[in-house]
């Protein structure tokens, strides 16, 4: 880990950080490089924060570098009084690995002055770090975390609801999985619009992603740096997927959606039976699969009759990709939401969670 010090502005970067993931195993696979930060005792905060998690690719005997970065607002707390973010002065510790239970390395870097609400004075230094490999062996002194990886399963933040997308380009490249802003991504059926970088607002909570209920992006969008998720609607878009697929709208895709609400037979457009949607599943999404796109399984309905539907599409899609699942919520209840989420995740061996 190596701290590359202080620029200034809120929304500048301000820390940067990089580490190595090497694949000591015997076959190609994925890993979720997570960084949290721990503020000093007086901000009041929880021990460690998850501020940011890349998913990578890495083949047998690669390495693939992760790069987060930091800005002040990462960096600050919500001061009620002064209504505005601001930094504690004292100790901050950077952790990254594979989880809040797996943290590989550590690093500290000091606050020693907080100049005006948006400028800050940070230590340059790279400070107390540690490194331990999967094997629990702890280098003398390293930049990088060499772990072991194997297969193609992954470990996902335990705070994850939903995933905010970056891209890389290229075929089987390693894909991003989250924007450091934010998890928060945005439904938009209403076309471009000018002032589209007002709705992606700024600092921490930033909307970082969006989709279109399509296969095309919004010119938009990509003006204010939205990174676009495309989606196959139902089996009347499997035409419009393909030519959006032939145009190269997926080149830097990360992630697709596929099928809305398909259990719901009033949803013409988009109702498919299981056994339906596994095959359109294999002609149209899986192949996305080998360019590192992370496939979401059909966002069916919260009703009963839409979790038996999903694992109905499950067993005719054994042979399936499924990387996470998108769900619905229709309802005011916080309970019952957090109870449906906790059980649609349990039921679908702990895969990630989208809320869409």
């Amino acid at each position: 880990v190596r701290s590359l010090g202080a620029s200034g502005g809120e929304s500048e970067v301000v820390q940067s950080y990089s580490v190595t993931l090497r694949n000591a195993g015997r076959r190609g696979g994925k890993e979720v490089v997570q960084l949290y930060l721990g503020f000093p005792p007086a901000a009041g905060e929880p021990p460690r924060i998850l501020r940011g998690f890349e998913k990578v690719y890495v083949a047998v005997n690669q390495s693939v570098v992760v790069n987060f970065t930091l800005n002040s607002v990462d960096m600050s707390i919500w001061d009620v009084g002064q209504q505005k973010w601001v930094m504690v002065l004292g100790t901050y510790t950077v952790w990254i690995g594979a989880s809040s239970r797996d943290l590989k390395l550590s690093t500290t870097y000091d606050v020693v002055t907080v100049l005006n609400p948006s400028t800050t004075t940070t230590s340059a230094a790279t400070v107390s770090t540690t490194a331990t490999s999967s094997t629990g062996n702890t280098p003398s002194s390293s930049s990088s975390t060499t772990s072991s990886t194997t297969g193609s399963s992954s470990v996902s933040p335990a705070t994850s609801s939903s995933s905010a997308i970056t891209t890389t380009s290229g075929s089987n490249s390693p894909k991003k999985d989250q924007k450091l802003w934010s998890k928060v991504g945005l439904a938009w059926p209403d076309g471009d619009v000018s002032n589209m970088w007002a709705l992606a607002g700024n600092g921490w909570n930033r909307i970082s992603w969006l989709y279109t209920y399509g296969p095309w992006p919004t010119t938009s969008a990509g003006q204010a740096s939205l990174d676009f998720v495309p989606m196959m609607w139902g089996c009347g878009a499997a035409q419009d997927w393909k030519n959006a697929m032939e145009a190269g709208m997926f080149q830097n895709a990360s992630a697709v959606l596929a099928f809305h609400e398909p259990d719901d037979p009033l949803r013409a457009s988009s109702y498919l039976q299981p056994n339906a949607a596994a095959e359109l599943w294999q002609q149209h999404i899986q192949p996305l699969h080998a360019q590192g796109i992370n496939l979401g399984a059909p966002a069916v309905t919260q009703t009963s009759r839409g979790k038996t539907w999903l694992q109905d599409f499950m067993t005719y899609c054994k042979t399936c990709t499924i990387d996470f699942i998108p769900l619905h919520w229709y309802g005011s209840d916080c309970t019952s939401f957090q109870e449906y989420v906790t059980d649609m995740y349990r039921s679908f061996s702990n895969r990630r969670i989208w809320i869409t």
